[in-house]
């Protein structure tokens, strides 16, 4: 509880000065502050093993977001889910109802049937260092893995699938060659990396 109030006051210190969340806990930088994050989880910088094995993937937040509650922890495997997998089997359409650059947990959750989405299930049946809660990663996440790839480790040089919808025929994928982020047809054969989340709250810091 200490640590949260703690986390809390500092954030609201420099909220007011105005700088964003993003900035005061590393969200939009390579290079992430350890000092409050060793606060609110075992693992202080991206790319460190976890006490339960995952990989830290780095602190997310919304851009210009004040609001420390609207972050997230992501931890990541040590490796690859799948190579050379499509995103969708058949019959392509808008097949996310709802789709968010943030959070591919619920883009994940939109996909039925699971069969039918084998990139997305990879992610759904991975169990892993104890957790079960993996998915595959929204367009924002994903570009966090490839800013912190150096630190993580273990990428190939080749398009990464997300969980985010460009339109009816075509997914957003990262490439972890140039960096750039380009639709690609939901039939073609890409890699996955999956990906968790942890939000930041009063609970997870007693």
């Amino acid at each position: 509880m200490k640590r949260f109030f703690f986390l809390l006051a500092l954030f609201f210190c420099t909220a007011t000065l105005g700088a964003p969340a993003h900035a005061l806990f590393g969200g939009g930088s390579d290079d992430e502050a350890t000092s409050p994050r060793k606060l609110m989880t075992s693992c202080g910088s991206p790319g460190e093993v976890c006490s339960d094995g995952t990989q830290f993937g780095g602190l997310l937040c919304p851009e210009e977001e004040k609001n420390l509650n609207s972050c997230k922890l992501l931890f990541v495997p040590p490796y690859d889910q799948a190579i050379l997998t499509t995103w969708k089997r058949k019959n392509h359409k808008d097949d996310i109802k709802h789709d968010s650059e943030h959070d591919g947990a619920s883009n994940q959750g939109q996909a039925n049937p699971p069969k039918d989405f084998p990139a997305l299930q990879k992610c759904g049946d991975l169990v892993y260092a104890g957790h079960s809660d993996w998915y595959l990663p929204a367009k924002k996440e994903l570009a966090k893995m490839f800013e912190n790839r150096g630190k993580i480790g273990n990428f190939s040089s080749q398009n990464y699938w997300t969980s985010s919808e460009h339109s009816d025929k075509f997914v957003w994928v990262q490439s972890f060659a140039s960096g750039a982020q380009n639709k690609q047809s939901k039939n073609q054969k890409l890699y996955v990396r999956c990906v968790r989340s942890e939000a930041i709250n009063e609970n997870d810091n007693d």
